[in-house]
């Protein structure tokens, strides 16, 4: 299985519509039009190829890389191969939330995002999993991991359920606190993880069909995605705690990582809109761009709310976990939502500027 996951090909035609340019018996409008379709193109094709793409690759390999990992611990039980699982597991969470400003395709299709990354974890389901000599020996001998994924709940599942066993107080945890079932549990947990994320890699491609009928509803899509993440981060993420709606309602606190998290989904925006990872942007083809030139002072909104959102969770007390209260967590919600504001009148100029 991971040799068909792996090899097969990524294609950035799954969003995109074929276009035929010519020059000849063509009035101005006509010409001006298919420019403008063929600009839109080429940002989606920009967006794909060097946002979506690359950050899924990265995912899978990393959750790939983590269950080579927590075999080898399950192996040997030493303190340097828990500490090189976390790192390993960190690597694998900052590519995780670095896509969540893309959870509109096979991440929601598939329902994947819950799968793999609710919380908080289910304690007393997770007890009553290690008091259940048959549930263990059903992980022990599940070495696809296609048995987890069907028989665990999601509140066990996932990204937080390693969390739960590799770290106490944002640190590795100490060796000698993991027993045996602990390491069939999550070793059986990776697995899944890892096939879910194969499937992200492997869904956008070129038999999938477009679920858009125009280039613009594209773009609009990659707004939506930027607003719905900037408003999960405010209102959810940071905002239940902070409110007092659900003070249990805290994202990776074992790892005491959750600034982390909120700092890398506001990237995800960034890699979204600035047109691509920062080691492959190219923003002559972006979302940046293309506002830009119809809309100069939104795009610049724009650009001061994704900095804005960015410096204000930098800037929050950490751990999160302990300082959910702390004044500078109501600074950076507000931030979120002033940059899920600015999203929806990006999303809202797309249709403005085929209008013009």
């Amino acid at each position: 299985m991971k040799h068909l996951f792996r090899s097969a090909a990524i294609v950035a035609a799954s969003l995109l519509l074929a276009v035929n340019f010519s020059s000849c018996n063509k009035d101005p409008q006509t010409t001006t039009e298919e420019a403008n379709k063929a600009q839109k193109e080429a940002i989606v094709k920009q967006y794909l190829n060097h946002t979506v793409y690359p950050t899924y690759a990265n995912l899978a390999e990393q959750t790939e890389k983590l269950v080579d990992n927590l075999e080898a611990l399950k192996a040997n039980k030493t303190q340097a191969n828990v500490n090189a699982a976390t790192v390993t597991f960190l690597e694998a969470r900052k590519w995780w939330e670095m896509s969540e400003a893309f959870l509109f395709g096979a991440a929601s299709d598939f329902g994947i995002d819950p799968h793999i990354d609710s919380w908080p974890l289910d304690e007393d389901a997770f007890n009553n999993l290690m008091a259940s000599p048959n549930m263990i020996a059903a992980l022990a001998t599940d070495e696809d991991g296609m048995g987890a994924g069907e028989q665990l709940g999601n509140a066990l599942l996932g990204f937080h359920g390693i969390e739960f066993i590799l770290f106490r107080e944002g640190q590795p945890r100490n060796v000698n606190e993991i027993t045996d079932d602990m390491m069939t549990y999550i070793v059986a947990v990776s697995r899944d993880l890892r096939n879910r994320c194969f499937q992200l890699e492997v869904s956008w491609n070129a038999n999938a069909g477009s679920t858009f009928a125009t280039f613009t509803n594209a773009l609009e899509a990659i707004a939506d995605g930027c607003l719905d993440i900037a408003d999960e981060v405010g209102t959810s993420k940071i905002g239940k705690c902070h409110t007092g709606e659900d003070v249990t309602y805290v994202e990776s606190p074992y790892s005491q990582k959750s600034i982390t998290d909120f700092h890398d989904n506001i990237i995800s925006i960034k890699n979204a809109y600035m047109g691509g990872m920062e080691s492959q942007r190219d923003e002559s083809l972006s979302v940046h761009t293309y506002i830009k030139e119809y809309n100069a002072e939104l795009d610049t909104k724009a650009l001061n709310a994704i900095e804005k959102a960015l410096t204000a969770i930098d800037n929050m007390a950490a751990p999160f976990v302990v300082n959910y209260a702390d004044a500078s967590a109501g600074a950076a919600m507000e931030a979120c939502q002033d940059l899920s504001d600015v999203m929806a009148e990006v999303k809202a100029e797309f249709g403005k500027i085929d209008r013009k």
